[in-house]
């Protein structure tokens, strides 16, 4: 596996963050890497504001509906790794991709307590109908749509890993632009 590396240092795609370029470091990230193509591991990437829809669209793909750097980046990110992924979205809950939605204005800090737990039991349903038995979740995503979904995950016994936590929205699209070039660079591999 080829890796990309700096003056001493070494992106590690997985954290999303640079690390020292020595052989230890090196066996982790290719370990952690492995990790990924776990079937019972998936992805659920935040919906946008920015949408593709226009006067004289009904309903398209949620893949293509979303058309934020962000969410583009962190679909992206999934993709690299063959997880199968979701997409967050306050007015559907998880999203397929391929799924079909109309425009929509809504975010998840709009949402009352009672509209909060009905999207919970939503999301519960979802994630416990899946064929596989769902053991991680990567959730790219803000704090408030975390925050949301957390006691779902948790009450489920599904073990939760923030890619992108505690990072701003330039810091997570400049890791995310990382990752992706080496992915891009490495196939991959």
């Amino acid at each position: 596996m080829k890796h990309i590396s700096y003056l001493g240092y070494i992106w590690n795609p997985v954290r999303l963050r640079w690390i020292q370029n020595n052989a230890r470091n090196r066996r982790s990230i290719e370990n952690q890497i492995r990790k990924y193509a776990d079937p019972s591991a998936i992805a659920l990437v935040s919906c946008s504001k920015a949408k593709a829809f226009d006067q004289s669209t009904r309903a398209i793909a949620a893949r293509s509906a979303y058309c934020s750097p962000l969410f583009d980046k962190s679909k992206a990110w999934a993709e690299n790794r063959d997880l199968e992924w979701g997409i967050l979205s306050a007015k559907y809950g998880i999203v397929q991709p391929v799924q079909e939605i109309q425009d929509y204005d809504l975010t998840i800090n709009e949402l009352s307590n009672k509209q909060k737990q009905a999207w919970r039991d939503n999301v519960r349903e979802q994630l416990s109908a899946s064929d596989v038995r769902i053991k991680k979740v990567y959730v790219l995503a803000g704090k408030a749509y975390v925050d949301a979904i957390n006691p779902v995950l948790e009450e489920l016994n599904i073990e939760i890993e923030e890619p992108l936590k505690g990072k701003q929205i330039g810091e997570r699209l400049s890791a995310l632009t990382n990752d992706n070039q080496f992915w891009r660079l490495n196939d991959g591999k």
